[in-house]
């Protein structure tokens, strides 16, 4: 998809240089308006879908460049993957089942702490979950059911704080 862009790019430049027509809409110019060219509803077909390529693009470059974020995360030791407690087995990696992670936090500036680390958590007095007492919990809306490299980036986040607070994730049956 990447290539849709430089290509329409390069024939816009060249096509005027060799002595054709500039193609509509890629020299700069204008698209035809609907009344005085037959084909104008092609041109603009062609310049809606590449307006979704360039989107589509730009969405996999995000969801490449939020993966990335999390592989390096772990690499660069800004996470720890053993902080978060798998009850019902598993790890902190993408596709690990699991409904909805706490944070219990031993007290109210934890709490703060880990939504300042992470606006996904949302804290409450309240005990929720497995904990006991100050509980944050993942919103997202509503927990993830198996883990993706951006809810694994948030949860990161969380497993660097000092001190580290108690994170499990939960799996309902």
């Amino acid at each position: 998809m990447r290539l849709l862009l430089p290509i329409a790019v390069i024939l816009a430049a060249l096509v005027p240089a060799c002595g054709s027509p500039a193609l509509p809409g890629l020299d700069g110019g204008s698209l035809p308006d609907a009344g005085t060219a037959s084909d104008s509803g092609v041109a603009r077909d062609a310049e809606v879908a590449l307006d979704a390529a360039i989107a589509l693009d730009a969405a996999i470059a995000l969801d490449a460049e939020v993966a990335l974020d999390a592989a390096l995360a772990l690499d660069a030791g800004v996470c720890d993957p053993a902080a978060v407690r798998f009850p019902m087995g598993g790890t902190l990696s993408a596709g690990t089942l699991c409904d909805d992670v706490f944070v219990c936090a031993a007290d109210a500036a934890q709490a703060a702490a880990v939504q300042a680390a992470s606006p996904r958590f949302r804290c409450d007095v309240a005990p929720e979950g497995p904990c006991a007492g100050v509980t944050c919990a993942y919103r997202d809306p509503g927990g993830p059911s198996t883990l993706d490299p951006a809810e694994i980036a948030e949860i990161c986040k969380i497993t660097v704080l000092v001190p580290r607070p108690d994170l499990v994730c939960f799996v309902y049956l």
